[in-house]
């Protein structure tokens, strides 16, 4: 009787391991889409939205997304591909803008970068997770 228990220890160690990867992954993207859409709510990137209306679109599109992952938690594989779809909007959003013509200052760049980095690293874990790296 002991040694199935034993046996029953070893084969739920992969298991617990691979569920604990799958949450870290969540809490990145929790982490990752509260940045996203606090940053981008913020009332001196408002300017630059108004001025790009496909950045403005994109970004409304994100919100919906972001609305729908159960009051910003990233708790299954149906929120976080919730959380990958913010990304890919609020990404194509930046990168609709032209920021090398616009009066952004350095502090809106800066915000905006740092929300690039944040949609980035959701994107890289959903590749990583289709890939199967």
């Amino acid at each position: 009787m002991s040694t199935n228990n034993h046996k029953n220890k070893k084969k739920a160690h992969p298991q617990q391991q691979a569920r604990r990867v799958q949450e870290k992954r969540w809490n990145r993207a929790e982490h990752a889409c509260s940045v996203i859409m606090n940053t981008i709510s913020q009332t001196e990137l408002a300017p630059l939205w108004e001025q790009h209306e496909i950045a403005s679109q994109y970004l409304q599109m994100a919100a919906v997304y972001y609305k729908k992952v159960r009051n910003g938690k990233v708790i299954n594989a149906g929120d976080f591909n919730l959380a990958a779809d913010v990304a890919n909007c609020v990404r194509k959003a930046l990168l609709s803008l032209d920021l090398a013509n616009s009066a952004a200052s350095s502090l809106q760049l800066a915000s905006l970068e740092q929300v690039m980095i944040e949609a980035e690293s959701i994107l890289a874990d959903m590749q990583q997770l289709k890939t199967g790296a």
